[in-house]
């Protein structure tokens, strides 16, 4: 069977290995102590195709990052942040991963809190795929001394000066990140064939039910990809 790749997978990947980097490095600074969390964020309005496809890119994310921290899975809490229950439900697929839940009518310190709490205190590493000026600020309060926050160098030139001197004071570090390297899509995709790494969910629907499957697309009623299937024309 074959599996479709979100284009962000590439991205997820090369952030992981990052966030891998900065964690095991802390695990080795700080022994057993501390708390060391990984947070793939949702935070973006749920009915946008740019939310489907940041949803997909931190599904993927959230499986490498139980692959890469397999081997200190006992001494690394990940948990996801997410708005939907859709995104609940991806996270509770996942062994050992616990969930946060925002919503954005809430007061920014209500967040932070909820963040904190589930947590057990202040994190090492947060991932925000779809970073605005409101997750990175919350991103950082959640964030411990010393802690990193990965971000797309896409949204840097527009971020990064705003927060910069915020991050200096509390010795945190914002990082941003490129799309991976060939050698690393051959990975992933090695990682996806031999079952290490779940894909993405997808559901396939016979090509006549095209304009109905818009429409869920549309309202977020599918779960992960959709797929349209033609009939063979031989």
């Amino acid at each position: 069977m074959h599996y479709m790749l979100p284009t962000g997978a590439l991205w997820a990947m090369n952030t992981v290995q990052v966030a891998q980097n900065h964690i095991l490095k802390r695990l080795e600074e700080q022994g057993d102590s501390g708390n060391y969390c990984l947070i793939p964020l949702h935070h973006i309005p749920p009915r946008s195709g740019v939310a489907r496809w940041y949803r997909r890119t931190s599904f993927v994310a959230l499986r490498l990052a139980q692959y890469y921290l397999k081997d200190v899975k006992d001494r690394v809490l990940l948990v996801v942040a997410c708005l939907r229950d859709e995104g609940i439900l991806l996270a509770k697929e996942a062994a050992n991963v616990d969930v946060v839940q925002w919503n954005e009518d809430c007061y920014e310190r209500v967040l932070i809190e909820r963040t904190k709490d589930c947590c057990e205190g202040e994190v090492d590493v947060v991932i925000d795929f779809g970073t605005t000026s409101r997750s990175l600020h919350r991103s950082l309060q959640c964030l411990t001394k010393g802690g990193i926050v990965l971000i797309s160098s896409e949204v840097a030139e527009r971020l990064v000066p705003k927060f910069s001197k915020r991050a200096e004071e509390r010795q945190q570090t914002i990082k941003t990140v490129d799309v991976g390297s060939l050698e690393q899509l051959t990975q992933l995709v090695a990682l996806v064939a031999s079952g290490e790494i779940s894909p993405p969910p997808h559901t396939v629907f016979p090509a006549e039910q095209a304009r109905e499957v818009i429409r869920k697309l549309c309202n977020s009623e599918i779960q992960g990809r959709a797929i349209l299937r033609f009939h063979s024309i031989d």
